[in-house]
């Protein structure tokens, strides 16, 4: 059915560009990408020198072999959140017993987030956050989106806040983030991956676009308010631009966020499924157009180390599923001078980490007194 919207102003087009991403698609075309056996004289070609030689990081037995670690029990978390404080309950989850997060050698853990490095556009938050698990173990990639609305506890260096999720890269930079999403969801995020919406833009043009459905009413607010040019149907083909606007646009959607993380779960999909049967020739291509314009914290030889377990491993095999964070029975509307999602941080933490591992360190009394019901009074 066609929602409701009016026409917006030409900023509208600036804003809803703002957001930049499917940072996603980093991970997934350095996974891709660097099996291939080109990929060591690319890394080469980004830096003066690599300053590890190649072969101490991809050809050593260890780095050969994908093995399935035995993982220690991890010691159980029990935090008494009963506090007639709405905002004390947050931050006591959010500072509490964080050196027992969550962690396992056979899951990988990849925060992505996506930025705008337009000159003289703004970069502060980030409406798009995501983590991407791999897990050698069940042979599985979860996909799992951070709503921007969540409301948390954030420590900079400079100070506290409590602010929205999406705030977090503004105020302290990828390391806070990174640590907020660690914090509140008791997990080991082991590294992160940023890149901006011109490179995102040309990655889907150079691949021809990407195969997605667009629903009537996408296409029409993406036509209508956006100026566009998109059309509608099971399998239709979106450029860059409109690829872009496809993931970010939210205002057109009762649900607002939920569906955009929707539609950027859709075109993440479609574009590991392209690039897991490119052709050489055809990877080649996208490393050139997509180095320039990605950041990481991994080092040149972490990323050759991680192709060649990704080769061994077979991991562009291995099955895709998405989920969202805070899932829908662990949050509610609210308002903290701005709308926020309010989360059962506890309840949230519990499933994120049984997706993520099978199992969970965190304890649910039956007769606990949630942050919902703290909030609700």
């Amino acid at each position: 059915m066609l929602q409701n919207y009016g026409k917006g102003d030409k900023n509208t087009k600036k804003r809803a560009l703002k957001g930049i991403l499917i940072s996603i698609l980093s991970l997934f075309l350095v996974f891709t990408i660097v099996i291939t056996a080109f990929v060591i004289d690319k890394f080469n070609k980004m830096g003066d020198k690599i300053d590890e030689k190649p072969q101490e990081t991809v050809a050593s037995e260890e780095n050969q072999k994908d093995d399935i670690i035995f993982a220690e029990e991890p010691d159980s978390i029990e935090i008494d959140i009963g506090s007639s404080d709405f905002k004390e309950a947050i931050k006591k989850w959010a500072t509490t017993d964080n050196d027992k997060k969550m962690s396992d050698k056979n899951v990988i853990n990849v925060l992505l987030v996506g930025f705008d490095s337009r000159e003289g556009s703004y970069s502060g938050n980030t409406d798009v956050m995501m983590v991407a698990s791999l897990n050698k173990k069940t042979k599985e990639i979860k996909l799992v989106s951070f709503l921007r609305d969540t409301y948390c506890y954030i420590e900079t260096e400079k100070g506290f806040y409590y602010t929205k999720l999406n705030a977090a890269y503004s105020l302290g930079g990828i390391e806070c983030l990174k640590e907020t999403i660690e914090n509140n969801y008791k997990i080991r995020i082991d590294n992160y991956v940023l890149v901006n919406f011109e490179s995102f833009k040309a990655i889907i043009d150079a691949m021809g676009g990407v195969t997605v459905r667009v629903e009537q009413y996408e296409a029409a607010y993406m036509n209508d308010v956006m100026g566009l040019n998109a059309p509608w149907g099971e399998a239709v083909t979106l450029n860059g631009i409109e690829t872009l606007t496809f993931c970010q646009m939210r205002m057109l959607d009762a649900d607002g966020d939920v569906s955009r993380t929707r539609r950027q779960r859709q075109v993440i999909q479609a574009i590991i499924d392209e690039v897991s049967t490119a052709t050489i020739g055809e990877l080649n291509k996208y490393i050139d157009v997509f180095l320039p314009y990605i950041k990481t914290g991994y080092k040149k030889t972490e990323i050759i180390s991680l192709g060649v377990n990704a080769l061994t491993g077979k991991w562009y095999s291995y099955t895709v599923t998405e989920l969202q964070m805070p899932t829908e029975n662990t949050r509610i509307s609210g308002n903290a001078d701005f709308w926020i999602w309010v989360v059962d941080y506890e309840l949230a933490a519990n499933i994120l980490q049984t997706e993520l591992y099978g199992k969970s360190n965190i304890a649910l009394k039956e007769d606990r007194k949630s942050i919902l019901d703290i909030y609700r009074g």
